[in-house]
């Protein structure tokens, strides 16, 4: 058996399926054993999974730690656990502030994130309100866990674009299709009747589509005027998101790439010597569709 890297993920939506699959095709080629866990949205759960890692390294020649957090704040202590038992420690999607202070302390180790421009995704959702949702009307974002770091990025820089011109309100759609559903129902049901909506802006797909489930929820039940008001989403695979736009489901998403390919590119790369990874790699994102098409489509 060859080096092991331990891949926990918080679970099995789109956007995690991808995380796993483009990871076991680099893991591959790299030549790379990959030991795959799924935390079911449970942060405890994936700390007690990547403790047990810890403790059978030198069994399953685990030497590195990749995960995607539940709460990212919570693995403050395994992160410098797996670091002092000399694995190299890698974060995907998300960053936190440990990170720089580990890298200081343990040199020799590899320790940094890969993950998409958090910001610039909210900055794209605000271009999208602003090519759907008619000024001066409100939006609902539906966020993932509230005290997510990638959370509160992507609602900053909605707000940084779209504030002045629409204003919007969050809630916590947990970074599930049912946690959004169930958010956006109660929402609805207090707010729903106080005035026009212009566009729901979900921070995943998965979310975007529990938000679709209770607007056809909502205008079934108080027959509120929800059917033409546009839903925004994130992640945009070509299999998921980008298909529910072309099925006109969504009106657009966000298109973001895998994080985990590349963060075992950068691993394999440190241990060649070739070189060694910034605290952070920053994966480019993207409208789907652009957001001139989506000016044309409003216009």
């Amino acid at each position: 058996m060859g080096e092991t890297v331990g891949l926990f993920l918080t679970g099995l939506n789109d956007y995690q399926e991808r995380l796993k699959e483009d990871a076991l095709k680099r893991a591959k080629h790299l030549g790379f054993e990959l030991d795959v866990q799924l935390a079911d949205n449970d942060a405890q759960r994936q700390i007690n999974q990547i403790k047990t890692a810890i403790e059978r390294r030198a069994a399953t020649r685990t030497t590195a730690i990749m995960v995607c957090p539940v709460s990212e704040n919570a693995l403050s202590a395994a992160g410098r656990s797996a670091v002092v038992a000399g694995l190299d420690w890698v974060l995907l999607n998300r960053s936190a502030d440990y990170l720089e202070a580990l890298r200081q302390e343990f040199p020799r180790q590899v320790i940094f994130t890969v993950l998409p421009d958090q910001m610039e995704i909210g900055r794209i959702q605000g271009y999208q309100v602003r090519a759907l949702a008619p000024p001066g009307e409100r939006v609902l974002c539906i966020t993932g866990r509230a005290e997510t770091w990638s959370a509160g990025l992507r609602l900053a820089g909605l707000k940084e674009i779209a504030a002045s011109v629409n204003p919007i309100t969050d809630i916590d759609g947990s970074w599930t299709s049912e946690g959004a559903r169930r958010a956006v129902d109660e929402w609805l049901e207090v707010e729903g009747r106080k005035g026009s909506i212009g566009a729901f802006v979900a921070q995943n797909d998965d979310m975007a589509l529990g938000t679709r489930q209770a607007l056809r929820d909502a205008i079934a039940r108080w027959s509120l005027p929800l059917g033409a008001v546009p839903i925004i989403g994130c992640d945009g695979s070509p299999r998921f998101g980008q298909r529910l736009v072309r099925e006109r489901r969504l009106a657009c998403t966000v298109a973001v790439s895998s994080s985990s390919g590349p963060a075992l590119d950068w691993l394999h790369r440190a241990r060649t010597g070739s070189e060694r990874p910034p605290t952070q790699v920053v994966l480019a994102v993207t409208s789907f569709p652009a957001i001139e098409e989506l000016g044309r489509r409003a216009g």
